[in-house]
């Protein structure tokens, strides 16, 4: 037996990550969403995805980076091996898969694709463990195939108007 240790697969390391960072992450009141572990132009990322019902500000995941950090650094079940590691959020881009999104992203706009392959988009309303209401329509989350946050632009036509008028500046001679 060599007295190199062995460097974990993507998948130990990830799984191995997810079963130290998640009772932490319960304690910090997070949830983990996800844990990514990839190879890219042969560097190695870990990438822990966190997110909770109220927002999470940049602060906050500084935090919580610096907090699994120091676990990977003391723990030696993670090796020698070095990797890049990022602690983020999912983003909008993400599917809605979990009751707990639904609730997290209420008075959005969603679109949603049913099993039975028709397109709703509406405002997500109250949500329990089951189902959603989208625009007052209570819908089964067994109906979704796939919902996804539709990002919105305020209208900003009002203000311009406004700022036209407040930004002349009149010149009165002497």
């Amino acid at each position: 037996m060599s007295g190199v240790p062995k460097q974990l697969t993507n998948k130990e390391l990830a799984t191995l990550a997810g079963e130290i960072f998640e009772p932490i992450l319960k304690s910090e009141g997070l949830f983990l969403e996800e844990i990514n572990c990839e190879v890219h132009s042969k560097e190695r990322f870990l990438t822990v995805y966190v997110d909770r019902i109220t927002p999470i500000n940049l602060d906050e995941i500084a935090a919580v980076s610096r907090l699994l950090s120091n676990q990977i650094d003391s723990d030696p079940r993670f090796g020698d091996a070095p990797f890049n590691f990022e602690v983020t959020t999912p983003g909008l881009e993400r599917p809605l898969t979990l009751p707990r999104h639904w609730k997290k992203n209420e008075h959005r706009l969603v679109r949603i694709i049913t099993v039975a392959g028709s397109e709703i988009k509406g405002r997500i309303g109250d949500s329990d463990d089951s189902a959603v209401e989208i625009d007052g329509k209570k819908i089964s989350y067994a109906q979704i195939k796939r919902a996804l946050i539709e990002i919105e632009f305020k209208s900003t036509a009002s203000k311009q108007t406004s700022n036209k008028r407040s930004n002349e500046i009149k010149i009165e001679g002497n």
